[in-house]
């Protein structure tokens, strides 16, 4: 699927949150990078298919999202979880 923006083509906003310090890559579906930040990335992107990439550390994790106009803002929150503390 291209990416090419056109005037008729609706665009739909995408919000993604984490701590301040975490790396966001959003690529489009030809793996392509569209856009970075750290902590809060917004950004509108038409209809598609989107991987966004996590990365803090050394570690990185990787979420696909769909915008599809089903709702005019989706917002995905990524939340490190600390594997070296113990719960109980």
């Amino acid at each position: 699927m291209s990416h090419n923006f056109s005037a008729s083509q609706p665009l739909y906003t995408l919000s993604l949150c984490t701590r301040p310090g975490i790396a966001i890559r959003l690529l489009n579906s030809n793996l392509k990078e569209i856009t970075r930040g750290s902590g809060k990335l917004e950004t509108k992107q038409p209809e598609g298919l989107y991987l966004v990439q996590w990365s803090s550390g050394g570690l990185q994790s990787e979420t696909m999202v769909r915008l599809d106009g089903s709702q005019e803002i989706t917002e995905l929150r990524f939340v490190v979880v600390n594997p070296s503390r113990t719960v109980g």
